[in-house]
């Protein structure tokens, strides 16, 4: 399927263990099960996992492949360190180009109908001596979807996060909150707080799977189009989606 408008999404959060990249996947994987041509993309994985012949690979790239085998994904930058990307590329030796981030997604933008890119640890995480990963964001020229913790302690980082993004001018498509055993009371206060608070509706809410579970990635999509809103997040109709409701 092919669309005249492409669809792209940049995935940060708050802080580090919200399940961003759980969100990002089954993002990817369910436009792709709705018909879209999809992708994910990590421009930057630190904490990379060292395989047997010593090269490096993304982890999170490889959790995508749990939850859809056949899709392709793409990576510009590996650190074996899971400091802050200035931190582990500093420990590599070298200093991350935005201009060769740029023009990988170049590469295979136009081999799709969505991608989905992956980002860091938040939106003011240091990329380089320089920058932060907001200025990826603009330079990149992509809308920002924010990922937080269900948790009352989470407010604070969450409303700052968004606060940060607006007064950036960043294309801000909203919040997803992330959960392990379901909303709570408490979780449901702290949904109805932000809102109030920021004036922006949270866009769904996602399971983030306990690294000891193990998993169906059936789930993982039925979750993301029951509970969270896709339509709204990628700012499109999506008509299998329309024939449902």
């Amino acid at each position: 399927m092919m669309i005249s408008d492409m669809l792209e999404l940049y995935v940060t959060e708050t802080e580090k263990n919200t399940g961003k990249i759980v969100l990002s996947a089954g993002l990817a994987a369910t436009m792709q099960a709705l018909g879209y041509c999809s992708t994910l993309y990590k421009p930057i994985q630190t904490g990379a996992l060292v395989q047997k012949n010593g090269l490096l690979k993304s982890g999170d790239l490889e959790f995508m492949k749990y939850v859809d085998s056949y899709m392709e994904t793409y990576s510009t930058y590996l650190f074996k360190s899971a400091s802050s990307p200035v931190i582990a590329a500093a420990l590599d030796g070298i200093e991350v180009d935005f201009d060769l981030i740029c023009k990988d997604y170049s590469t295979f933008y136009k081999n799709y109908d969505c991608i989905v890119t992956d980002g860091t640890y938040g939106l003011s995480t240091p990329i380089t001596r320089k920058f932060t990963e907001t200025d990826l964001i603009k330079r990149m020229g992509l809308p920002v979807l924010l990922v937080a913790p269900a948790e009352s302690a989470s407010i604070n980082t969450t409303i700052m996060s968004i606060q940060q993004a607006q007064n950036n001018g960043l294309n801000f498509r909203g919040i997803v909150l992330s959960t392990t055993d379901g909303m709570c009371e408490e979780e449901s206060l702290t949904t109805k707080l932000i809102e109030e608070y920021t004036g922006i509706k949270i866009c769904g809410i996602f399971n983030k799977l306990k690294e000891d579970k193990e998993f169906n990635p059936d789930d993982i999509i039925a979750n993301i189009i029951t509970d969270v809103d896709i339509q709204k997040i990628f700012d499109v109709e999506i008509e299998k989606l329309q024939t449902n409701i």
